[in-house]
Parts: C-alpha cells; sequence; structure tokens
C-alpha cells in the first residue's frame, strides 16, 4: 500500500528523493492539495524578528535542499549557514560599499534609483541566519564536445546546467522553511553587486562561487504570495 504523507516536512523530503527511495510497494502518495497549499502559501519575507533559528533547523534545510535533482546528479552545490551577525553586518557594509564605490560613474537619477533600490540588496542583515549558496561548474560531455569542436549546436541560450540544478537546490529549501514555519528570501543581487567580496568575507575557495543568498527567520508578519500568471498563460499542449 502507497505510504500517504501528511506531515509538510515529509512531502518535502518526497519531492527530491521520491526516485531514491521508492521501494516502498506503489512508492509515495502525496496529497496534492497540501503540497498546492503549501506552494501557495509561500511569499518572500524581507523583515524578520530577533529569534534565532537552531542548528538543528539549519541541517534540516539543507539536508532538503540537497536532495534537489542536478544535472549527471554532480550536486554541484555547497552552503554556508552564517549565524554570525558581524559577519552578517560586514557582508551588508561590503554591498554598501560596492554601491558606493559605482556612484560616480552613473547620473543622477541613475543613483537615485539605486538608493531607493537599495533596500532590496542588503535586507538580508535583519535575518538571524543568512544561507549562502555557493556553485561549482563541472565538465559534462556537452561542454567538453563543445570544447574540443567549437560547436554552436552545443552552445544553448540561456542555459546553465549547473546553474539549473541550484534552482531546484534553492527551490527545496525555501518550501521546506515555509513547512517548518520559517519566512525566507531567494536574493540574487548579492550576488551581482558584491561576489567577490562576499566570497573573501566568507573565506570561499576555489572551485566554488558565491551564487545566491538566501535569508531565513521568522517573519515580522504575515505575507501573501505575488500573483502568478495562470497555468492558461504557460501552459501549450501539443497533442
Amino acid at each position: 500500500m502507497a505510504k500517504k504523507l501528511s506531515n509538510p516536512i515529509d512531502i518535502i523530503l518526497a519531492i527530491g528523493c521520491y526516485t531514491l527511495r521508492n521501494k516502498f510497494k506503489g512508492g509515495y502518495h502525496m496529497d496534492i492539495k497540501n503540497f498546492e497549499n503549501l506552494l501557495e502559501g509561500r511569499a518572500s519575507h524581507r523583515k524578520f524578528l530577533s529569534d534565532p533559528v537552531p542548528t538543528e533547523d539549519i541541517r534540516k534545510l539543507i539536508d532538503c535542499a540537497r536532495l534537489a535533482p542536478s544535472g549527471h546528479n554532480l550536486q554541484p552545490w555547497k552552503f554556508v549557514a552564517v549565524k554570525n551577525n558581524e559577519l552578517i553586518t560586514r557582508m551588508a557594509e561590503a554591498l554598501e560599499a560596492n554601491l558606493q564605490s559605482i556612484y560616480p560613474l552613473l547620473s543622477e537619477d541613475e543613483v537615485k534609483k539605486l538608493e531607493s533600490y537599495k533596500f532590496f540588496i542588503k535586507h538580508f542583515q535583519s535575518a538571524p541566519v543568512v544561507i549562502v549558496v555557493l556553485a561549482r561548474e563541472y565538465e559534462y560531455i556537452s561542454s567538453k564536445l563543445e570544447s574540443k569542436y567549437n560547436l554552436d549546436l552545443l552552445k544553448p541560450q540561456l542555459f546553465n546546467m549547473t546553474l539549473m540544478g541550484i534552482g531546484g537546490a534553492v527551490n527545496n529549501l525555501l518550501l521546506a522553511a515555509q513547512a517548518m514555519g520559517y519566512g525566507s528570501c531567494w536574493m540574487t543581487e548579492p550576488v551581482v553587486y558584491g561576489q567577490e567580496v562576499i566570497e573573501k568575507i566568507l573565506g570561499v575557495e576555489e572551485p566554488y562561487k558565491f551564487v545566491s543568498l538566501i535569508a531565513i527567520g521568522k517573519p515580522t508578519k504575515a505575507r501573501k504570495g505575488q500573483e502568478k500568471k495562470t497555468v492558461d498563460e504557460v501552459l501549450t499542449i501539443l497533442e
């Protein structure tokens, strides 16, 4: 008989490890409505309470993240959980310094726009824990052939197998955080404005690169997720 899951954490685990753990007759059976509720309830939170996130919960979040699929199952990720307030502050200050360094090159209107947008670059500093996502490149069969023969066929647009895997891991983590009662926000602007300096602050070593940041904590208030496109807007069925 299929195993029915009702606990949200079990649902998250089942998402990433269904094929690995399909040892039960009939595999896992998930209540799709519970899963839809979990997806619809997730929102990006940018203000957090100071309540600490226990190490046990951080490990559970990463346990869920690591179960994501990836190209050739190479699992190109590592995660750095920053709980140290001084380090988080240094990261935010480094981003501020980088922003200030480019202002002289910009027009007055561009500076004003960046200043008004700055909160969305640095708001992670209010979170009790920041998950820094690292990635490394691997040589896939396609990349080896492309570099050897310079084949245009193997240069698809808007495609990066490593970052696709990272996206899956991050999504697992965000859903796990929602299931555990935490708020989260997936951030990429800190990479844009401070990839190298944040790597230096955290002692990140090659071949890994800083590619995403996730703020985690108890949210100051409930939020609804952003309105999404309808199924009809995004789906084409060819029969």
